[in-house]
């Protein structure tokens, strides 16, 4: 585990642990957790990790990003547009057709945040392999 004294972004803390774990030569699948997301149902987010983990286990070379239903916009978040399903993969994935960057109040045309569009708020939990 790394913690990050002061806040200073995500990119910094995550870039070093990679770095960190790359140097000490570590080949397995990583897995990266915000501190300040709450998840209430745990089973089912524990699931959903271990489904993560199978799938990058399998293919080394795919990251995968968690996201969850939302019930509504909500611009301090990311949005994954869902794309295609991946056949080739057990676990109920789909390929990410674009991330919607916090969008903001000022919205781009056509999106509208949520499970009435499609969209899934990034839970940003992301395993991958280092």
């Amino acid at each position: 585990m790394v913690g990050q004294p002061r806040n200073r972004g995500t990119a910094p803390a995550v870039v070093y642990a990679l770095l960190r774990l790359t140097a000490l030569g570590f080949d397995g699948p990583v897995a990266l957790f915000p501190s300040d997301h709450h998840f209430s149902d745990d089973r089912a987010f524990m699931w959903a990790v271990e489904q993560a983990f199978e799938t990058v286990s399998t293919r080394p070379s795919l990251t995968v990003l968690l996201g969850m239903a939302a019930d509504r916009p909500e611009v301090e978040y990311g949005w994954i547009e869902p794309g295609e399903a991946m056949t080739e993969v057990t676990a109920p994935i789909s390929a990410v057709r674009r991330f919607w960057e916090k969008p903001g109040r000022a919205e781009p045309k056509g999106y509208s945040g949520g499970a009435a569009s499609g969209t899934a708020s990034s839970s940003s939990p992301i395993p991958q392999r280092c």
